[in-house]
């Protein structure tokens, strides 16, 4: 509304739509005209026609002029799949809005609101801001730790049993089938080994000072008097004199790992005209308590003996308690009855079972083993069915080793969650390489572990590396030989490149040696 003295006045902003105004004119002592009008068309203001790039993890949105029949006053943004429930997420007057954003895709909406306060249609427009880069590395490796555990674990322990037994056995080839047909458990398994074992195979001393190499260090023993004596025996440890009726010597004490097979063995004297001596295998827990110990005793009066038979039948096997971290030889004896004397020597411990291998103070062992284990397993139950494949091959030589276990298993449970998995583990003198490959119906994946991964391609006769993952000075890299295409963005902190060609960049800071600026300027340099 407007009172006063004008042939034209300025009413505001009007609201959209079709707007009648009228005018009259007054007198002096107030009397009016007859009203006339006329109407005005206000246009609301255009939807904004949006453009939008992505740089990196920033976006950018760019919209021409929407103003109309008013001028506009600004911009609102909102976020969300729906317009009516989309979040308010910010408002411009410029015609550009640039937001830095998580990963994702989204979907963006732009109003155009003029003087009034009128409101344009909502424009929008869908973008899919990149990851960090350590956004990026994080997804992909999430996980990759389990993969990696998970391939140490193909074949865990088996090649080190394998070689036991063909130690155990010598060259030998066994089957052993197995089928269960009664009961909820439904088994049908076949286990097939081959081993070959060369002719004096000596298998590795556990014990330190096993032959009093080093006089009696680290020995212990239940009474005073024992001495090293040197003669036609070697070393030997011995109690002369003030021998007890019941004692014990106790060997240093050796690494062992719960559920292997330990073999004890030695060499004894034993002058007494009654009791029983022999030698055993005691094992102890991470507090040093004691968890029992296997003996095999004999009866009477014995001198030391020159022969592996001898060392054979008075060796003791035992397997070690589940809490078992470390275990010593002992020689025991009970009812010594007349002041003979008690001698030891050559005591060895050895991870394996019986028969002993000849004494040695080496820790490795000496000689050559080669196995191969076939076994195929076929288990089903009211809740649970599996299948599994393991193939071994293992060989040992003067106690350096190498194994590759390949391993198949698919299962299935009643819940529905089914998995199968493959991979090969090989390992080279403690140092493990291998492939896995697992599926769970949800995701899959596929992990290597070397320490370089190539892809070779034979062109015009020779062999090219267009792809190859390995370390250069210490730094993990990724080789490409040849043209990389990549349909999407390549992320990285740094591109480091002999010759660069882009047909648009956006640079932030800019050092350069020489500039050349080619074209005519039109639109702009």
């Amino acid at each position: 509304k407007f009172n006063g003295k004008a042939l034209s006045a300025n009413l505001g902003w009007l609201p959209s739509g079709t707007q009648r105004v009228w005018a009259a004119h007054f007198n002096l002592i107030g009397q009016s005209s007859v009203p006339i009008s006329t109407t005005v068309e206000i246009l609301p203001p255009l939807a904004p026609a949006l453009h939008g790039e992505v740089w990196g993890a920033q976006v950018e949105i760019s919209w021409p002029d929407s103003r109309t029949s008013q001028p506009i006053s600004g911009y609102a943004i909102k976020r969300g799949s729906v317009y009516s429930t989309a979040e308010a997420y910010g408002s411009t007057t410029a015609r550009l809005w640039v937001k830095t954003e998580t990963a994702g895709t989204y979907r963006y909406w732009v109003t155009a609101v003029d003087a009034a306060g009128n409101n344009s249609s909502p424009g929008s427009i869908e973008m899919t801001p990149n990851p960090s880069i350590g956004e990026a590395l994080a997804v992909l490796q999430e996980d990759l730790d389990l993969q990696i555990a998970d391939l140490l674990n193909v074949g865990s322990g088996l090649s080190e049993r394998l070689l036991d037994e063909a130690i155990a056995r010598g060259t030998a080839i066994t089957s052993v089938q197995t089928l269960i047909t009664e009961g909820d458990q439904q088994l049908a398994q076949v286990i097939e080994q081959v081993s070959a074992r060369a002719v004096g195979y000596v298998r590795g001393n556990l014990i330190k000072n096993g032959g009093f190499e080093f006089d009696l260090d680290n020995w212990t023993f239940s009474t005073g008097g024992w001495t090293l004596i040197e003669d036609a025996w070697g070393a030997t440890a011995r109690l002369a004199t003030g021998v007890p009726a019941n004692g014990w010597a106790s060997s240093p004490r050796f690494p062992a790992n719960g559920g292997s097979i330990y073999t004890g063995s030695g060499d004894a004297f034993f002058h007494t005209g009654a009791g029983t001596s022999g030698f055993g295998v005691e094992f102890f827990n991470a507090a040093g308590t004691s968890l029992g110990t296997t003996t095999v005793l004999h009866n009477g009066n014995y001198d030391f003996l020159n022969e592996q038979a001898r060392r054979n039948d008075w060796a003791v096997q035992a397997v070690a308690p589940a809490t078992a971290v470390t275990g010593s030889v002992v020689f025991i004896w009970t009812g010594h009855t007349t002041t003979g004397d008690v001698g030891i020597r050559l005591c060895k411990a050895e991870q394996g079972s019986l028969p002993p291998t000849p004494y040695t103070s080496e820790a490795s062992d000496r000689g050559a083993v080669a196995a191969i284990r076939q076994e195929a397993t076929a288990r089903a139950s009211a809740d649970a069915a599996e299948a599994v494949l393991r193939d071994t091959l293992a060989v040992r030589m003067n106690g350096a080793e190498a194994s590759i276990t390949q391993e198949a298993s698919v299962r299935a449970t009643q819940t529905g969650a089914l998995q199968a998995k493959w991979g090969i583990n090989m390992t080279v003198d403690g140092k493990v390489s291998g492939v896995l490959l697992n599926n769970d119906g949800a995701s899959s994946n596929f992990t290597i572990l070397v320490d370089r991964f190539a892809v070779a391609q034979s062109v015009a006769g020779t062999t090219k590396y267009p792809f190859v993952i390995g370390s250069v000075a210490g730094t993990p890299t990724v080789g490409i030989d040849g043209t990389l295409v990549v349909d999407g963005t390549i992320l990285a902190r740094s591109l480091q490149v002999d010759q660069l060609s882009a047909i648009t960049s956006r640079l932030g800071y800019v050092t350069a040696g020489q500039v050349n600026i080619s074209g005519d300027g039109v639109g702009g340099w």
